[in-house]
């Protein structure tokens, strides 16, 4: 049947292909290439899926083909421009994963791993204020979103703002007060200004490890 993206899928098609990624990956490829030629090659689903399948059996380039072949399909389909920009990045193709995930918060401006794959990007590239921007959408899209505030205190950290940092780390805790690292990083932080507090921090973070 030819895809609509206005209408929801047939939930059988990407439920099995979903499935299909979490065991026997290289079975699972080409049965998902099967899928896709037997079933619905119209939706971009299946390519997405078999793009994960590839990506975890450590084959990144090829996933990147079924990405493309998503977006063929429907240009605008989060999970391939969010993964296609994220696949990009890894393999340190930072101008087309720009282009890509600067396309995805575009189209899809409250996708908050779509902004956080773009923070972390202009990180990379040492652009700070865009850097910073884009952490700051991710934690507005999502405050539950643990990584986005410590990708955010990273790069407030290397902005010269340590006071920023700190609090945004400690906003990660109050999402997820047994996070090791978070912990950590926060009396890194405060080892300077306030030795008291980062004993403290210190201390928690070896009880919960």
């Amino acid at each position: 049947a030819p895809y609509n993206p206005a209408q929801p899928a047939n939930a059988q098609y990407p439920a099995l292909a979903q499935a299909l990624t979490h065991s026997n990956l290289d079975k699972c490829t080409p049965r998902l290439a099967a899928a896709i030629a037997k079933h619905q090659p119209a939706h971009p689903a299946f390519a997405v899926h078999k793009a994960q399948a590839l990506h975890a059996s450590g084959k990144s380039r090829e996933a990147i083909t079924y990405y493309q072949q998503a977006l063929a399909k429907d240009p605008n389909y989060l999970p391939a421009l969010r993964n296609l920009g994220a696949t990009q990045f890894r393999l340190n193709d930072l101008s087309a994963a720009r282009t890509t995930l600067e396309k995805a918060v575009s189209l899809h401006p409250k996708d908050s791993l779509s902004w956080l794959e773009l923070a972390r990007l202009l990180h990379t590239q040492r652009q700070l204020p865009e850097a910073l921007n884009a952490a700051r959408k991710a934690t507005a899209s999502e405050p539950e979103l643990v990584e986005a505030y410590k990708t955010l205190a990273a790069i407030q950290t290397d902005s010269g703002d340590r006071s920023a940092a700190e609090q945004s780390l400690t906003a990660a805790l109050g999402q997820q007060p047994d996070e090791v690292e978070v912990r950590t990083s926060l009396a890194n932080l405060q080892s300077s200004t306030n030795p008291t507090a980062a004993e403290q921090g210190y201390l928690a973070a070896l009880r919960l490890s």
